[in-house]
């Protein structure tokens, strides 16, 4: 949009756009509702004295640029943006975003680096633990697990002929999918069909004088009824069927994403790293005495060894790596 000479109206110095510009947008809940109020806060000299309640505010509808979707998963990200800022991080650790998972409670673990020793992961239970909480001792040095989960996903991610059997698995249970949820609502659709006829012979009976008004009454109370819960039948299948539309979707994304990723794989840095973790929707669960378990939306041999113990003295690391 820069190079377009299209730039916000009061950028200051080169007129550019910045990130708190786009900050700026990505944040205003005007540009995903398109309501703007008028009149939210109260000025005396110049100054803000409080912000109004919504009610005392006018609403004035404005073009929306920005769908409902693109807003939320904006305030999402800036939220883990800030949890996981790697400002004062002293070591750049592969998993954050609790994407590594303590095996035994279920917690999330973080890295931590104890003086002059290697750097490690540790079970939130540590320092968050409640009396009636299991408390796991547990700990695993970043080298005994960061480079046996990503070579695992490297291997994935190096074979397409993998990636494509798996979409062509997803596809084909979208097809069978789809298919029993379109019959599903075809029966529905007859079904309503069918109380719009039977609310209509009871007009013409009660028309006729055949039945009362508090028959009709009570057989367009029943009749209501069992339109409603149809309705609700109907509505749950249509959200199934667009949940598997956007499933597909998502799958063709993450395909195209590793296409993408598969030439860079041994040159990607922590971050980049992380970033295909987070694309690529990846779990990690670790508890000594267990093999590794890895989740994802990719599909994964599965490696069988020991698993290491708890002091991280084994050399040897086990994994099962599963699909989500």
């Amino acid at each position: 949009m820069t190079q377009e000479g299209i730039v916000p109206k009061r950028a200051s110095g080169p007129r550019k756009w910045r990130n708190s510009s786009i900050h700026a947008i990505l944040h205003n809940v005007t540009y995903a509702t398109g309501i703007m109020l008028w009149n939210k806060r109260r000025y005396i000299s110049g100054k803000i004295t409080h912000t109004r309640d919504r009610t005392e505010c006018w609403e004035i509808p404005v073009p929306p640029i920005l769908s409902q979707e693109v807003f939320e998963a904006a305030q999402q990200q800036s939220q883990r943006n800030i949890r996981f800022s790697p400002r004062n991080r002293k070591y750049e650790y592969l998993f954050t975003g609790g994407r590594l998972r303590c095996g035994r409670c279920g917690g999330s673990m973080s890295g931590y680096a104890p003086p002059n020793r290697a750097p490690r992961y540790r079970c939130s239970s540590q320092f968050t633990h409640h009396p009636d909480e299991p408390f796991c001792r547990g700990a695993i040095r970043v080298e005994r697990i960061e480079p046996l989960v990503w070579q695992a996903i490297e291997r994935a991610l190096s074979d397409p002929t993998l990636i494509m059997a798996e979409l062509e698995r997803r596809e084909h249970e979208q097809a069978t999918t789809t298919r029993d949820m379109t019959k599903e609502r075809q029966v529905i659709e007859k079904a309503l069909a069918a109380l719009e006829r039977e609310a209509q012979r009871w007009d013409e009976a009660y028309a006729h004088e055949v039945i009362d008004i508090a028959e009709l009454k009570a057989k367009k109370l029943d009749i209501n009824d069992r339109k409603q819960r149809m309705l609700a039948q109907q509505e749950a299948v249509e959200s199934s069927m667009l949940a598997a539309q956007q499933s597909q979707a998502k799958a063709r994304d993450i395909l195209l994403y590793c296409q993408q990723v598969q030439e860079r794989l041994h040159t990607l840095d922590v971050p980049h790293k992380r970033q295909a973790l987070e694309a690529l929707g990846i779990r990690v669960t670790w508890a000594s005495d267990e093999p590794i378990q890895i989740a994802g939306s990719i599909p994964m041999d599965a490696i069988i060894s020991n698993a290491p113990r708890c002091t991280g003295s084994s050399p040897n690391m086990g994994l099962v790596i599963c699909v989500a």
